[in-house]
């Protein structure tokens, strides 16, 4: 059986990031810093990526998490 590691990291965005009005979700959202979005990944033991997910950066882990396992 392999390992799989699960882990979420925030980006900051650009200020103009989130300025266009767009019907679609860009993943970007309002933190108590400024514009943010967190990459979701699930990688393999060998660090490699299998899996990633992009949300708003005020987003839990936890809510990622069942679909990544």
């Amino acid at each position: 059986m392999e390992w799989v590691f699960i882990d979420g990291s925030i980006m900051r965005a650009h200020q103009h990031s989130a300025s266009a009005a767009t019907p679609s979700n860009e993943s970007i959202g309002k933190s108590q810093g400024d514009n943010s979005t967190k990459a979701h990944l699930a990688v393999d033991s060998g660090g490699l990526s299998i899996y990633f997910e992009l949300s708003e950066g005020q987003k839990h882990n936890t809510a990622h998490a069942p679909s990544l396992i």
